[in-house]
């Protein structure tokens, strides 16, 4: 399973991450894959999202404020397409891909205004 990382707001220049089985994203404030710099409410490394081959999952990583799944605080959850991960003021959208010729040829996995 291929999923995207889609953020609902138009920030971090409107970039989406997509993860094939096998990669990982960090999403934080610096230091981070999908960086927001200016969000005060992310830690420095706020989360994890891991693809695994048949599922993902989400991990806080020791956040000061907390990541959220669909409202509800979590530390560690399998997350499917159709859920929201809130962390820090960024609001995040989690999208099957379907297509894995949508994928960018330079990376592998970050794709701009899919």
């Amino acid at each position: 399973m291929s999923i995207k990382i889609v953020p609902a707001q138009k920030s971090a220049d409107g970039c989406e991450w997509i993860l094939q089985p096998g990669q990982s994203v960090t999403i934080g404030r610096e230091s981070s894959d999908l960086s927001f710099p200016h969000d005060q409410l992310l830690s420095r490394r706020h989360c994890v999202i891991h693809c695994l081959e048949s599922y993902a999952v989400v991990r806080d990583l020791k956040s000061k404020n907390g990541t959220f799944l669909n409202s509800q605080r979590t530390y560690h959850a399998r997350i499917h397409p159709g859920d929201v991960i809130c962390v820090g003021s960024q609001i995040l959208r989690v999208v099957h891909v379907r297509n894995k010729a949508s994928l960018d040829s330079r990376t592998g996995h970050r794709a701009q205004d899919i």
